[in-house]
Parts: C-alpha cells; structure tokens; sequence
C-alpha cells in the first residue's frame, strides 16, 4: 500500500465509533432509478445528470422556488417490520445547487410524534454532510419512515426558498453501537486507494468492461488490547452484520466498510489476546471514480502523478 505520514489522518483524530447496522433500506442509493421512493406534492423533486457527483450520474435535485408556501421533498422507507422503539440512520452526500454560496437544508422524520429533525448547512462540494438519527417512539406505528428534505432553513418558514442537490441516500437500522478509544495518536491511518475493476464477459458475448475509482481503507494499531476493549473487539469480528464506521466519532465522515480480508478478522484484531497487541484493518465498500473534494481539501499538500495521491511527501494512493 505504499508509505504515508501516519500523523496525517484525513478530518483529524477522534475516538472511533463502530455502528453494527442492518441491511440496506433506501428505496434508492444513488437516484439512477428515477425517482423511486421519492415523492413531493408540488413538484419539488427532480433526477438530474450531474458529472460532479463520486457515485455514478444521477442525483435527486429539491427546488422550492415559491416564497409563499414549503416545498419538499418525501422518501419513504418501508423497514419491513414494525418501526416502534428502533433505532435508524440516514446518511447521505448533499450539495447546495446554486454556483455559490451555502445553503440550509432542514430535514425530519416526518410523522413520529415528538420532533426529530437536524438542519445541515451545504456548498457546493459533495460532502456526506447529512448524517440523521433517530430512535421511534414506542407509540409508533407501521413498518415505515418517512423521511422529509426541505431545501432551505427551518427559520425560513413558508418563505424558504433554496435548491440543492442529494446522492448516495442510505438508511440503516442500527443494532449495535461502539467507541474504541485509541492509545496512540501515531497509530491510526486514513487513505483512499486507486483500485481498478474488471467485470467478466458474458456467455452472450458482451465486451468485457473495466471500472477505475477510489476505496477507502482504514488501518489502526493497539499496542496493548485494554479490558476494556476485549467484549467490543469480539462482537466486531465476529459479527455478520455490516459495519457504519466513522473514524472519528463527532464527524459526519462515515463509511460502510467490511473487514481488509478473512485474515484480518480472524486472526488479527479478532482474536488477539487480552494485553497484547491487535490491528484493526477495514475497506470501505463503496467505490468512487473521485475522491470527495471535502476528503482532498483535508490535506495539507498533495500532488497528482498519474493514478497516485502523493500526500506530505509519502505516497498515499497506488
């Protein structure tokens, strides 16, 4: 994987958080179907190509252009079983449609009592800067979310006005939670890789293609694996769920990642003795064909030589 200075970490160092999630519920990740599981009742939401975007070319576009009344936009969620006293997270990219300035967005679980909305703030970079979660109340009904996105400030009221842009929308229940503070500040590494992918010729005959992109990869050592650590470390390795994994626990930063190899999960951090030491090695599942302007804009110096991200003088991306 090459060599980097392990004192740069992309967002800065917090204690790890680990989300144990279950599996996917968005009626639509990356808005390449239409508008499937999207609704508005004026006519807010659009699919609209745009080359800006990491995850492929469609993206889902909220416009309230009328100063006198809310414009919205509705994705519903069917969870498939009932939602009451769950928790759920939606965590998606977001950028403000106009050239510049920022943008308010404000969003809600609609229809659970009580409020649970969050507003975010966006440029015009693609950031995965809406990260929402909420745990259902007990007197909650029904097996579905449905989840609200108004392109302006809650403050705004009917006078909100505003456009912006949303891509890679996930909804996750989450089972399981937890932190695993670091011993050492030198010991945890961020990186996003070059990687290519062939897809294999089909029996018709179909010309075989190639895809080229970025994967993110985590790497954290532990010199001495503490108490208490050792009933977290276990859970994490032996899971069958997958992992939400945000490096750093107060950042919007998250990734859905998987463990680096059977190896890695069986052998290094899963089953390594209480007071010795242990790795934790992740990939994100997710491949981008750009890195997020947000993830670049982080480090201090880079330069570009071909497919490699040189960063701080260390090569970061093969």
């Amino acid at each position: 994987m090459g060599h980097w200075n392990q004192d740069k970490v992309v967002g800065g160092i917090e204690n790890p958080r680990f989300l144990i999630v279950g599996p996917e519920l968005s009626p639509n990740i990356s808005f390449e179907d239409g508008l499937s599981g999207v609704s508005s009742p004026t006519g807010a939401a659009s699919q609209v190509f745009d080359s800006t975007t990491p995850f492929l070319d469609y993206v889902l576009r909220i416009e309230d252009d009328d100063p006198n009344a809310q414009e919205y936009a509705e994705i519903t969620i069917d969870t498939g079983a009932p939602i009451a006293e769950k928790r759920f997270i939606v965590f998606a990219h977001a950028r403000n449609d106009a050239d510049v300035g920022d943008q308010a967005c404000w969003c809600v679980f609609q229809g659970l009592s009580g409020t649970y909305e969050k507003e975010f703030m966006l440029n015009q970079e693609w950031r995965r800067v809406i990260v929402h979660e909420v745990v259902v109340p007990a007197d909650a009904t029904g097996n579905v979310l449905t989840y609200r996105i108004y392109p302006f400030g809650k403050s705004e009221g009917n006078a909100g006005t505003g456009a912006i842009r949303i891509d890679n929308f996930h909804v996750r229940q989450v089972l399981q939670e937890y932190e695993m503070p670091l011993p050492d500040r030198g010991k945890q590494i961020e990186i996003f890789r070059m990687i290519k992918q062939a897809e294999h010729e089909l029996a018709d005959g179909s010309i075989k293609t190639y895809k080229k992109g970025f994967r993110y990869y985590y790497e954290a050592g532990y010199d001495r694996l503490e108490t208490l650590y050792e009933s977290y470390r276990a859970q994490l390795a032996k899971t069958d769920n997958e992992i939400l994994f945000f490096p750093h626990k107060d950042s919007s930063n998250c990734y859905l990642v998987k463990w680096d190899s059977d190896l890695e999960r069986r052998w290094a951090f899963g089953t390594a003795a209480l007071g010795h030491q242990a790795e934790v090695r992740l990939i994100g599942q997710e491949i981008l064909h750009v890195i997020p302007a947000d993830v670049v804009d982080s480090l201090t110096e880079y330069t570009y030589e071909g497919d490699v991200l040189y960063i701080e003088g260390g090569e970061a991306i093969l």
